[in-house]
């Protein structure tokens, strides 16, 4: 049975340098580096970014993800320290102090 996940991705470029279509693409994935706030469109920091699936299980989405990123951080010759968040529940905020 599908659930509902929310998924956080973030990284250090370690190597290499952001094509003007690295957005489209990780939001090809599926991941956005913005989010709706009642209203307001809001920028996550840096090199986050968040997506909302529906799959058979967490640990199944992080692997596909995983390999479609993969895959695109190889196309566009960067490297990078990544970390990603799978979970059926998110209580999220964004502010600026």
């Amino acid at each position: 049975m599908n659930s509902s996940y929310f998924v956080f991705f973030n990284f250090e470029l370690t190597d290499g340098e952001l094509s003007p279509e690295f957005e489209k693409k990780m939001e090809d994935v599926g991941l956005k580096s913005m989010i709706d706030s009642g209203g307001e469109i809001l920028h996550l920091p840096q090199f986050s970014y968040m997506g909302e699936y529906t799959y058979n299980n967490p640990e199944d989405l992080k692997n596909a993800l995983y390999t479609e990123i993969k895959e695109l951080f190889a196309e566009s010759e960067i490297t990078a320290l990544i970390f990603m968040s799978v979970s059926e529940f998110a209580t999220i905020g964004i502010d600026q102090f």
